[in-house]
């Protein structure tokens, strides 16, 4: 457990660091599923988004990096040690990306509507201790309360933008709800929502909750009291930039909007995974 003072939140964004071979090349933000909640096998997922994986824009297929030679091939991920909670007490966990040059990370089946997810099947490392999204929410049976999301509220995206943490402890960012949810569920394809908020570096893959202290208005529009309530929202997939036309610069339609996946595409994820393909083939 963590020490007192010390938000359990802040440990369930996780750090790592994405390499070519030896070299790295990037890092981002991810998070644990415990699995028993989702189809009762033992298994535990690491969920982060697909584009940190693949090493290409969702949209355009450029490599990030600008080179197809320095395309991600294995990641770090940073765990605490199991044992007495201490700050800075961490390890690395090495996950390859491909076996055989085979992808080992599943996706969304629906890949086409456009969907920026991935998730890593791993056995859950003795050694280390584990703060999984999907435990101390609520009752601790679900994955959120029935807190209202509504245009203008404000959440907090969990992540490591520019690797600035505190001891491994999350950055708290906060985002306000631009654009309106309900609908992002229903769209054919890119189906995301936006926040305001402006976006860095390693955000991509964080989780994005919402919380409230004292009440709160649940999904029927009455007041709930609770000391402090905690729902899960989505992923933070990165910012959104418009398409600058030729005579623009580059970054000219660049509103500080993020993109947020609804965290329903995550557990439909888990529940019928599709491994993925080589995204360097075809």
């Amino acid at each position: 457990m963590p020490e007192a003072g010390i938000d359990e939140w802040s440990l369930k964004a996780v750090y790592y660091e994405i390499f070519c071979e030896e070299e790295q090349i990037g890092h981002g933000t991810g998070f644990f599923i415990l699995l028993s909640r989702v189809d009762q096998s033992d298994k535990t997922a690491f969920v982060t988004c697909r584009h940190c994986f693949t090493g290409r824009d969702e949209v355009t297929g450029n490599y990030l990096t600008g080179s197809p030679w320095k395309a991600p091939t294995k990641i770090k991920v940073f765990l605490r040690k199991k044992g007495v909670f201490k700050l800075g007490l961490f390890a690395p966990l090495d996950i390859e990306l491909y076996c055989a040059r085979e992808p080992q990370w599943f996706e969304h089946e629906a890949l086409d509507r456009g969907i920026d997810l991935a998730a890593l099947f791993i056995e859950r490392p003795e050694w280390a201790d584990i703060y999984y999204a999907n435990s101390s929410v609520a009752d601790d049976t679900t994955y959120s309360t029935d807190m209202s999301l509504d245009l203008g509220m404000d959440l907090f995206v969990l992540g490591f933008p520019f690797r600035i943490d505190v001891y491994q402890l999350a950055i708290w960012k906060r985002a306000s709800v631009a654009s309106e949810p309900s609908v992002a569920r229903s769209r054919a394809k890119d189906p995301f929502f936006f926040v305001d908020t402006s976006s860095r570096p390693g955000m991509s893959g964080s989780l994005v909750i919402q919380r409230a202290f004292g009440s709160y208005m649940n999904t029927t529009r009455d007041i709930v009291m609770k000391n402090e309530a905690n729902k899960i929202i989505g992923v933070y997939c990165g910012r959104y930039v418009a398409p600058a036309t030729p005579l623009e610069a580059p970054g000219a339609k660049d509103l500080e909007l993020g993109r947020v996946h609804d965290f329903s595409l995550v557990l439909e994820l888990l529940k019928s995974p599709r491994r993925a393909e080589n995204p360097h083939c075809g």
